[in-house]
């Protein structure tokens, strides 16, 4: 299977907000293209899950970390998502072993299908 390459989820996301990948990475701070960015990062953290902050900060011109872990939480808090649940280094966001052989409760089956949204678990490892 191949992976999916920043670049690409951002010229896509960026589309969708009429931009192109070079408006994107500028460093025009418009608030429009300011948000566009913002999503283009939080669709890259999502989908390439093989990149770290770091990584997607090269891909989109040179950015530090710290600003992509920003947009994170400025989209987060947009959609009223809990930036625990998508935080890759989170122990939390881990599904323990007993979540996948017998998840026991219905909130259990919530946070597989939370983690399964965001790419962190694949349906076929969580028993039926």
């Amino acid at each position: 299977m191949t992976r999916l390459s920043a670049r690409d989820v951002a010229t896509e996301e960026a589309a969708k907000y009429g931009y192109t990948f070079r408006e994107i990475i500028a460093d025009d701070r418009r608030k429009a293209i300011a948000q566009a960015r913002h999503r283009v990062v939080f669709a890259i953290y999502t989908r390439c899950p093989h990149l770290s902050l770091p990584q997607i900060g090269r891909t989109l011109g040179g950015r530090d970390h710290t600003t992509i872990l920003n947009s994170l939480w400025r989209v987060c808090e947009q959609d009223g998502i809990d930036y625990s649940q998508i935080r890759r280094d989170h122990p939390e966001t881990y599904v323990r072993p007993s979540y996948f052989t017998h998840p026991q409760t219905a909130e259990d089956y919530r946070r597989v299908a939370r983690l399964q949204t965001f790419g962190f678990v694949h349906a076929a490892s969580v028993a039926a």
